[in-house]
């Protein structure tokens, strides 16, 4: 990713920028003939509505247990702040920050599990296409003439479903994960 931060204080700064991100889990499935299954959908003024689909795959024990990867890839907008919590005025320094991060998932690898918790299936149609996340983190920085290395580990809440309304399953991911960065600084 890439940002632009602004210099409010001493010790307190504006950010925002933009931001790859990659999402991956696993579920585990056993392999099955492929059956009809069906997604029961909350549709307008509380009538349930349904898809009918083709899976291969199971949710409980048979023979040829796989993994399916649900994947997200999305590109976000982080905006937020960094405060730098000790070492202001040194070039080692310790600092917090927090975004909010508005999301667009462009590509998609998701598997949905069927009302009767059977089966697993694909519907591109019930993924979300806009999300945001809160983002938190803590950092070392250290500052090398006018670049700056930051070290240490981030934290990323999804704040709505991945999944549309319609589908009542509701998954909220969390990401955890560990920035290296180098910044340069340009007056």
């Amino acid at each position: 990713g890439a940002s632009l931060t602004y210099k409010l204080a001493q010790n307190f700064t504006l950010r925002g920028g933009l931001q790859l991100n990659y999402s991956r889990y696993q579920v585990s499935v056993f392999d099955s003939k492929p059956e009809m299954t069906t997604l029961a959908l909350q549709g307008n003024h509380g009538m349930i509505d349904s898809v009918n689909l083709i899976s291969p795959y199971k949710n409980y024990s048979g023979p040829g247990a796989s993994w399916l990867n649900n994947e997200y890839l999305q590109i976000s907008m982080p905006i937020g702040f960094e405060w730098t919590v000790v070492g202001s005025n040194s070039p080692l320094k310790w600092n917090v920050a927090a975004s909010a991060q508005p999301v667009y998932n462009f590509a998609n690898n998701v598997y949905l599990l069927s009302t009767d918790f059977q089966s697993y299936v694909q519907d591109p149609s019930l993924i979300r296409r806009w999300n945001i996340n809160a983002g938190v983190e803590t950092f070392v920085s250290y500052d090398m003439g006018p670049f700056k290395w930051q070290v240490g580990p981030q934290f990323r809440y999804q704040l709505l479903s991945s999944y549309k309304n319609q589908y009542p399953i509701k998954e909220y991911l969390v990401d955890f994960g560990f920035k290296i960065g180098i910044t340069k600084t340009i007056r």
